[in-house]
């Protein structure tokens, strides 16, 4: 459902975090090159869709086209979480931010293609090229707001619109849907960020919502080979909801090797959204010793196969073969933690003694 935009005439102070910044925080949704019903000095638009989890203002962006022409708003203009906004003349309906008919601050190309960008504070937040020859009266709709990579989208994934509506002051129709989805799907759920890493011999799976459109809950699924998928476990879902939301779920028992992850999103009538894999390898319990992250700063997580039944030693030495660590263990030790904060950056090599014969030295990076 379309909201309106909220217009501030007043300067307040805001945080910084309110300002499209980033890469997606804005998505060109539509755009309107050749208007029909009214002269293109009237009729165009650009509508832009709020990819994050909180307000955003066009203050302090400029929409701009392949020439030198382009839209800076100087009064705050907000577009809430979710929701879309027609910036466009004054015979656009919706529109909430109106331009002067001449001159004309952008003026899409309709034969030849064009460039649409959207810089925020400097930096590029959203971008679209198009190359086709426009046809009079239909803008051009995004098919879902996933579809862009760090707010750049393509032009493949956009089609015309089919839903007829009448600019100001006439009685005849275009076709485009300003301020509002029109033919743009907007996924149930926005997904920050879905991770898998080993915690011992489990894997911890850990996922993040920006927002959430009657969610009702997420189905775990794993597979051997990448193909054939079954569910492991169930995760409730937070409902609809604009605030981010975190998940997690463990694993216990993955096979040797490789393992992979998905997420199956279900709403509460049913409908399924799969997000992408993840892989995770958990070692074959052959080695005497594994430690993880192999990569860190500060500590050390290690895990024996076999514990030892008398005290052992381990000793970290580096690329000179100088013993930089060495820690008792105890007796049928499993696992330990091992702090290396003190250690100058750079690889070294980790070897639990004594064993007749010795395991192979282990090698770890300290960053």
């Amino acid at each position: 459902m379309k909201k309106a935009l909220r217009l501030c005439p007043i300067l307040i102070a805001i945080p910084a975090m309110l300002t499209a910044q980033y890469p997606g925080d804005l998505i060109i949704t539509e755009f309107m090159a050749h208007s029909e019903e009214v002269p293109d000095d009237q009729g165009e638009y650009i509508e832009l869709y709020n990819n994050t989890f909180y307000e955003v203002n066009l203050n302090g962006c400029v929409i701009q086209d392949g020439s030198a022409l382009y839209v800076a708003p100087a009064e705050d203009v907000w577009i809430e979480p979710g929701e879309f906004a027609a910036v466009g003349r004054a015979a656009v309906p919706y529109a909430r931010y109106y331009f002067p008919a001449s001159p004309p601050p952008f003026n899409l190309n309709n034969i030849g293609g064009d460039q649409i960008t959207v810089t925020c504070g400097g930096a590029l937040v959203a971008g679209l090229t198009y190359t086709a020859n426009q046809a009079a009266g239909v803008s051009m709709e995004l098919a879902a707001t996933n579809l862009h990579v760090g707010g750049i989208t393509q032009e493949a994934d956009y089609a015309p619109s089919t839903y007829p509506f009448r600019y100001l002051g006439v009685t005849t129709t275009d076709y485009g849907s300003p301020g509002y989805a029109g033919n743009t799907f907007v996924l149930p759920v926005t997904l920050r960020y879905f991770e898998a890493s080993l915690e011992g011999r489990q894997t911890r799976l850990r996922w993040a919502t920006e927002t959430e459109q009657n969610n009702s809950h997420f189905v775990v699924e794993h597979s051997l080979d990448a193909r054939q998928f079954g569910p492991i476990g169930e995760v409730p879902g937070a409902g609809t909801t604009t605030s981010p939301h975190e998940y997690a779920f463990t694993h216990t028992n993955p096979h040797p090797g490789l393992n992979y992850y998905r997420l199956r999103q279900v709403d509460y009538d049913g409908t399924a959204t799969l997000f992408p894999l993840r892989a995770i390898e958990m070692p074959a319990w052959g080695q005497p010793m594994r430690i993880f992250p192999t990569a860190t700063g500060n500590i050390l997580n290690l895990e024996f196969s076999t514990p030892a039944t008398e005290p052992t030693v381990l000793s970290a030495y580096n690329l000179q073969g100088r013993q930089v660590v060495r820690r008792p263990i105890p007796p049928n030790t499993r696992t330990l933690q091992l702090d290396i904060t003190t250690l100058p950056p750079g690889p070294y090599f980790l070897q639990w003694q004594p064993r007749a014969p010795p395991p192979p030295p282990t090698p770890f990076i300290k960053q």
